[in-house]
């Protein structure tokens, strides 16, 4: 009934039995989503750095197959 009446006024109760301005709920759903953009940065980072590998590897080819290419 407390927590009702304090919900009404945008005011939430945690499991220590502290008052918040933000449910619960949604803190743990906002570090989720926050673990999950950290870990998908990093996955999108580390295929950037594959992708610039194999670019370097492809114009390192090229230069080989057109020297080649020249003799």
């Amino acid at each position: 009934m407390v927590e009702e009446a304090l919900s009404n006024f945008g005011l939430f109760i945690d499991d220590e039995n502290k008052i918040r301005l933000i449910d619960p709920e949604r803190v743990t759903d906002s570090a989720e989503l926050r673990d999950e953009c950290k870990d998908f940065t990093d996955n999108v980072l580390e295929f950037k750095k594959i992708v610039d590998t194999l670019i370097e590897k492809t114009e390192e080819y090229s230069k080989q197959v057109e020297v080649a290419r020249l003799k």
